[in-house]
């Protein structure tokens, strides 16, 4: 009786369970084009997830190269503070929930993508170089 038991279970344990969505990821990245670092700048970027299956997921967007405190960098070693938030009243944060602020969740019903809005802040920042600051934080899709 003990290994008719023992058989039921690891054939529970080893059926298949329903099968994983299939997510993708859209990006259209925050650009600020010319910046007048004496006053602050606004811009928006997007994310459009779409999945095959219903499936609820998390956008996380990491520091960028910097980390933590997010920073654009120039060729010449300048840099300039940005952030990057998950609303337009700048309130959520939009990180990866480690090295700065928290993740955005979502769900799919598996035929409508669903798109977020990245909103993009510089600060005023006097001081600080002309020239050309990148960065390239990961957008990453947990489900």
């Amino acid at each position: 009786m003990t290994a008719l038991r023992w058989c039921f279970a690891a054939a529970a344990f080893l059926a298949p369970g329903p099968a994983l969505a299939v997510c993708g990821v859209q990006l259209q990245g925050v650009s600020f084009g010319a910046i007048d670092v004496m006053r602050r700048q606004e811009s928006t970027g997007s994310v459009r997830v779409s999945c095959d299956k219903p499936a609820a997921f998390l956008v996380e967007i990491g520091g960028g190269v910097s980390g933590g405190e997010r920073r654009m960098h120039a060729a010449g070693g300048g840099s300039l503070r940005y952030e990057l938030y998950a609303d337009p009243a700048n309130s959520h944060v939009w990180g990866d929930g480690q090295t700065v602020g928290s993740p955005v969740g979502g769900s799919s019903d598996g035929a409508s993508p669903q798109t977020f809005t990245i909103y993009g802040v510089i600060p005023s920042q006097p001081g600080t170089l002309p020239g050309t600051y990148m960065d390239s934080p990961l957008v990453t899709l947990s489900f």
